[in-house]
């Protein structure tokens, strides 16, 4: 619809000027453009070879100062008297050299080791050489040995760390210089094209032998990202200057639809081509599972929902709900249509919500897991962008339905506006619901609510959005993304429920998997075991106890203690006993067809382990391999059913030995489940205590059922007659929104709060400049908000220490039961080593793994010298992730130190954990060795009771800072409340009118001030009457003195007048006719004169009484020009934004007046040898307006300056000089200014300020 503001010329200059920002976003479009190939093209590394040089020189310089420093103090104490006299000696030399390992050698013993993790053993290090490299198991290292009698110290400079794994905690890396790709290696011998290293004195030492890898630039890839970035935001500063200009040329509601079809082109080009192509390649733009128009990712629904407030923004600028020929008079006789396009408008307002409402409900759904706002430490980065996206939607929503309904203001009356709102609603929601679709009841109170409060704010004299109204909308704001966030995860819920019981009664194992894809070779080339397999000596339940035990001796660990592991053979003859049904079956029939070709499916990686989908609710595997004897004539097969059992699932350190890392559903995360066979319990997982049988679970098959039981909801699925399927998640409380709603609620006022500083960051430099309500509130919010962040930072450490305490408290106690059993069984030994058995354990690693299976812990034993005897997790050692040495923090608390018992945390690489030591002695008191106790599979349920304790105490104080937020905003309302009053009827205090008192009854310091003022009221009031009085008798004096001096000039004509014609009569001239009638006519022209002096002063003197009203500034400035467009070239420049209201509280005559007057001197005031031009603009200014009229006439010389507003003055040879004295005394009393500024020959300017009307005062 027609804008009513009329058309503008635009210059060349603003024309260019409009397009800066479009110029900049071409100017970054063709840089990111030429500089995208260049940062993506593939290139091969380059290596700094002077800076690697220069990194290992500066490890050999430390590693020659402390390895002379070591000896030395080794030579002149001896050992382990250099320990014992430097307490700090071990800590030392292990946590300050980082990147350097030291070992103290006496002969072949080693004394001293300060790095655990290398793995190498004590003749290896009897046998190093200086200056040479040496390649360990799990690391490349330089070695410098520094000698002296039977002492040697060998230092370690660690050149590269090199794993078979590489995950979240281990990764094979370079530890000398910058960037050096791990696939590169390291050679002692030189190798052609590779980088030669030398040492500081300039002999060789090794090259580095670049791979085959290939990279691209990370810096140029950012900085095009970046380019890419700001092409963007400067295209979108663009179109607004272009929209800004358009209005100007010619305002019309068809640039809104050219903006929109232009967006649409924008975002539609984006997705269609990928382009650019470095941008999708983000994880950002990973595709949705099921994409839709223009939302087929995260990065691209963040696109549009940018677009999408932007084209809000200008619709709340631009958009004319009513035509420009519907004037004010013309809407009071069309009314019908006027609330007809009301009601379109609403319309329009409710389908906007509709579309926002479906977007937020979209977006939430493709969410891979639920968006549990309380769970603020698990917050991922999509989550975080989720919110942002959800918050700009209804931002957008907002600005559309204040743009509409400001347009409503002016041609509605606000109970039409709210039956419009009613009408629309009930329409487009009734159609909505009808398809069982759209919102429910709360989104549409949701969407009552901002509409009618809408309404309110522009329906009510409130100028600027206040605190209190933020604070409002933030509530109303938080409490709809809580709502539709929790609509969405219970929608989510209900479509997840059958595909989360599918793949849990069908779950896999990946770590399982992983270890028997490493085992997988080793059993087929394992001779040994194949011996067994065809040993004809061994009966069936003999070779079934002989290989289920060795196979898990040699290849299943601790880990698999969650599993049911049993070997057999099978030949051709041979039968198995099924259970419970007690009949037999042929062997190979039965495992081969029955079970691998029906329900298996093969490992990747292996040859002979398969994953059975049996749908038994368990997790089973089955290996089979054959094995011949030596002249192939027999063969059989070994059958490995692996069952899992009745444990907590449990992730620890096996993700160590895994490559990559383990992709966890999130949907998992957030239930726990049981499995049942024949109705008992086969596998638990989760926090929810499942009863030991299936009875209280009913269920047919293949139904899912759901109920609630003990805060907990439940679904059942029964898979078939013997196996059952239950999941179970807690129950949302009512505290768990109100956390949720807090969350939310400060992440909002945190944003309002930034942007309010963002804008208004001059007046807040000064806090001086800052109101009184302004500074009890932030005042009271910034003290809240830092005493809960200080109280709820110390609370949170301490409750951490505490529980860390409390855990290591814990471990203490595990540790002594255990150090008790185990010394029970080892008492009477004299030395301790692997081979170690008794009548019931075969050998010491099979005791650790029945009391690591009992105590549900892992357990190394390391003997005197600090060297590992046997562990539960040889898998650690075996895969070289650690060294095979005790920890030497660990190892001097022990031995030189003598200490019961030491705790201390270890890491492998950036997994740590907690280690537990106890020294092991037999019943005669001498030390069998080292006992530990590495927390490995604790770690991840330590952490996360740490984070749960954590997230507790941040729910409460999250709650705590809304509230506070909230009455800091309510207590400096109710304390600024009187103080507002008072100032606003101090503002208003005039001298001469009259003045109410303010009704306070409290008796407080703001009483006080309200008598006081009050009584200066009463005071000024008394004080305005004698000076008014005093006045009046002063203007009838000074009255009386100008009549008499205006009288007195045409009374001497009139005096000589007739005494001619007395002369003439006594003389009885001759032409005494023409006498009198010259006399006459002189004394009527005089009379006419005496006449008009009196009505020009009784007009002057007796100004009519002044009817204040609202007035459109614009308006009646378009009434003047109309009247005057005859006369000169008259232009006004309306006030920017296009359409924006100017209004004045005066009498709407008088005001007329002013411009009247105004407008005729600047004409006046041209010369006849020009055309007179006359420009009216218009500025609004915090608060006030100042009205320019600026004339091309002769200007107003100096000497005239002090004089043109007084009364009688006048340059012109008609009138009495009343004009523009006049004019100054309207403008005065409605509380303005007028001023002027001429030059010479060009013109004079006269400038008129007045405030903007302001209701509320």
């Amino acid at each position: 619809m027609l804008s009513s503001q009329p058309a503008e010329e635009i210059s060349m200059k603003s024309l260019v000027h409009a397009l800066r920002f479009s110029l900049l976003a071409l100017l970054f479009l063709l840089a990111a453009i030429i500089l995208d190939p260049i940062a993506h093209r593939k290139t091969p590394v380059r290596l700094n070879s002077a800076g690697i040089e220069r990194d290992f020189h500066k490890k050999l310089a430390r590693l020659d100062l402390t390895g002379a420093v070591v000896l030395e103090t080794v030579k002149r104490d001896g050992w382990p008297g250099a320990a014992t006299n430097d307490p700090g000696f071990y800590k030392r030399y292990t946590d300050e050299n980082d990147g350097i390992a030291l070992f103290i050698l006496r002969g072949d013993s080693v004394l001293f080791w300060s790095d655990n993790s290398l793995v190498v053993s004590d003749a290896d290090l009897s046998g190093i050489q200086t200056d040479r490299i040496y390649n360990l198991p799990n690391c490349n290292v330089f070695c410098r040995v520094f000698e002296q009698d039977s002492l040697k110290v060998v230092g370690m400079t660690f050149l590269k760390k090199f794993f078979p794994y590489n995950n979240e905690y281990v990764s094979t890396a370079f530890l000398i210089g910058k960037n050096i790709p791990p696939s590169y290696r390291i050679s002692e011998p030189p190798v052609p094209g590779a980088i030669s290293i030398h040492d500081d004195h300039g002999e060789y030492c090794f090259c580095i032998v670049p791979g085959y890898e290939m990279v691209s630039r990370s810096n140029l890839h950012w900085i095009t990202l970046l380019f890419y970035g700001l092409f963007f935001i400067f295209l979108l500063l663009g179109f607004s200057d272009l929209m800004n200009v358009g209005q100007r040329l010619k305002p019309s509601g068809l640039w809104l639809l050219a903006l929109a079809a232009d967006l649409f082109l924008l975002r539609w080009l984006f997705g269609a081509l990928e382009f650019p192509h470095c941008v999708f390649s983000l994880p950002l733009f990973r595709p949705f599972e099921n994409p839709r128009f223009l939302l087929e990712s995260r990065g691209g629904f963040l696109v549009t929902a940018v677009l999408l407030i932007f084209f809000s923004y200008w619709f709340m600028r631009v958009f004319r709900l009513f035509p420009a020929s519907l004037s004010a008079d013309r809407s009071k006789t069309d009314s019908r249509l006027v609330q007809s396009l009301g009601v379109a408008g609403w319309l329009m307002v409710a389908g906007f919500f509709l579309l926002i409402h479906w977007l937020a409900g979209y977006l939430l759904i493709q969410r891979p897991g639920f968006l549990e706002i309380t769970r603020i430490l698990s917050f991922s980065a999509s989550s975080v962008t989720d919110m942002i996206i959800l918050v700009g939607l209804l931002m957008a929503y907002l600005m559309v339905v204040h743009g509409v309904v400001s347009q409503m203001k002016h041609r509605l009356t606000w109970p039409q506006a709210v039956i419009g709102l009613l009408l629309a609603t009930a329409l487009v929601f009734g159609l909505a619901r009808s398809g069982n679709a759209g919102p429910d009841l709360g989104d549409l109170g949701f969407f009552y609510v901002t509409a009618v409060l809408s309404v309110y704010l522009n329906y009510t004299p409130v100028k600027r959005l206040s605190h209190g109204i933020a604070v409002i909308l933030i509530f109303l704001i938080s409490t709809y993304l809580v709502a539709i966030t929790d609509e969405a995860n219970r929608s989510k819920e209900a479509v997840s429920q059958p595909d989360i019981l599918d793949r849990l009664s069908n779950e896999h194992d990946p770590i399982a998997e992983m270890l028997l894809a490493q085992a997988d070779p080793e059993i087929q080339k394992d001779t040994l075991l194949g011996k067994m397999v065809i040993n004809p000596a061994l009966s069936p339940s003999e070779s079934q106890s002989v290989i289920t035990s060795y196979l898990k001796k040699r290849y299943f660990g601790l880990y698999w203690n969650r599993y049911e592991i049993q070997a057999r053979t099978c030949d051709s003859v041979s039968r198995i006993l099924i259970q419970p049904d007690n009949f037999e079956v042929p062997c190979l029939p039965y495992f081969l067809g029955e079970m691998r070709d029906r329900f298996g499916t093969r490992l990747t990686g292996t040859a002979g382990f398969y994953y059975l989908d049996n749908f038994d609710g368990l997790i089973d595997y089955l290996g089979v391999y054959r094995y011949f004897n030596a002249d192939s004539t027999y063969g059989a097969n070994l059958i490995i059913n692996i069952d899992s059992r009745l444990v907590a699932q449990e992730m620890g350190y096996p993700e160590l030995l895994v490559t990559g890392r383990i992709n966890h559903d999130s949907l998992f995360t957030n239930y726990s489940y049981a499995k049942y066979q024949h109705g008992k319990l086969q596998s638990v997982s989760g926090n929810f205590g499942y009863s030991l049988t299936s009875d209280g679970y009913p269920g047919k098959t293949g139904e899912i059922l759901t109920f609630v039981r003990d805060g907990y909801r439940h679904w059942i699925k029964r898979i078939d007659s013997e196996n059952q399927m239950v999941i179970s998640r807690p129950v949302l409380r009512l505290l768990d929104y109100v956390v949720t709603f807090s969350y939310v609620f400060v992440f909002l006022f945190i944003i309002y709060f930034l942007v309010y500083v963002v804008l208004q960051y001059r007046t807040l430099i000064s806090v001086r400049s800052l109101g009184l309500k302004q500074r009890i509130q932030l005042t009271l919010i910034s003290i809240l908000v830092f005493s809960f962040l200080l109280i709820g930072g110390g609370m949170t450490y301490f409750v951490i220490q505490q529980y860390r305490e409390s855990t290591t408290k814990l471990i203490v106690e595990k540790t002594e039961s255990l150090l008790t059993d185990l010394q029970h069984k080892i008492e009477k030994e004299q030395v301790l080593t692997r081979d170690w058995n008794d009548e019931t354990y075969r050998g010491l690693d099979e005791l650790l793994l029945k009391f690591s299976y009992v105590f549900n812990t892992d357990m190394n034993i390391f003997d005197p010298q600090g060297n590992l005897i046997v562990s539960t997790r040889p898998e650690v050692f075996d895969y070289y992730l650690a060294g095979k040495k005790m920890n030497p923090i660990a190892y001097d608390a022990l031995h030189n130190q003598q200490r019961t018992s030491f705790i201390i945390r270890e890491s492998i690489e950036s997994l740590g954990y907690y280690s537990s030591y106890v020294p092991l002695l037999n019943q005669d008191g001498i030390l069998l060795g080292y006992l530990n106790l590495p927390y490995f599979s604790r770690q991840t349920e330590i952490r996360r009771e740490i984070a749960n304790l954590v997230v507790a105490m941040l729910n409460g104080y999250f709650i705590l800072i809304m509230l506070s937020i909230f009455f800091a905003v309510v207590l400096a309302n109710q304390v600024s409340k009187p103080l507002e009053q008072l100032q606003t009827k101090l503002a208003g205090l005039r001298f001469g009118r009259k003045n109410l008192e303010i009704d306070y009854r409290r008796d407080d310091e703001i009483g006080k001030l309200v008598r006081d003022y009050n009584r200066m009221v009463n005071e000024l009031q008394a004080g305005a009457e004698k000076l008014a009085r005093s006045e009046r008798e002063t203007a009838w004096r000074e009255m009386a003195r100008q009549i008499a001096h205006e009288i007195k000039n045409p009374l001497t004509p009139m005096k000589l007048s007739v005494q001619h014609l007395r002369r003439a009569w006594k003389d009885q001239a001759p032409n005494l006719d023409m006498h009198i009638d010259k006399v006459t006519n002189t004394l009527i022209d005089q009379i006419d004169t005496l006449s008009s002096i009196a009505s020009e002063f009784s007009r002057f003197a007796q100004m009519p009484g002044a009817h204040f009203e609202p007035i459109d500034l614009v308006s009646k400035l378009r009434q003047v020009t109309y009247l005057f467009e005859d006369s000169c070239k008259v232009t006004l420049h309306e006030v920017e934004p296009s359409g924006q209201e100017v209004v004045l509280y005066a009498d709407p005559e008088q005001l007329l007046q002013v411009f009247n007057n105004l407008m005729r001197n600047a004409i006046q005031a041209v010369p006849e040898t020009k055309e007179p031009t006359v420009d009216i603009f218009i500025d609004v200014r915090d608060h006030r307006v100042i009205v320019r009229i600026a004339d091309n006439g002769s200007g107003i010389p100096d000497e005239l300056h002090d004089r043109l507003f007084e009364p009688n003055f006048t340059t012109k040879s008609s009138g009495m000089g009343l004009g523009l004295a006049i004019t100054k005394k309207i403008v005065e009393g409605t509380e303005g200014n007028i001023w002027f500024e001429t030059v010479k020959n060009e013109g004079t300017t006269f400038y008129i300020e007045w405030p903007l009307y302001q209701p509320e005062k």
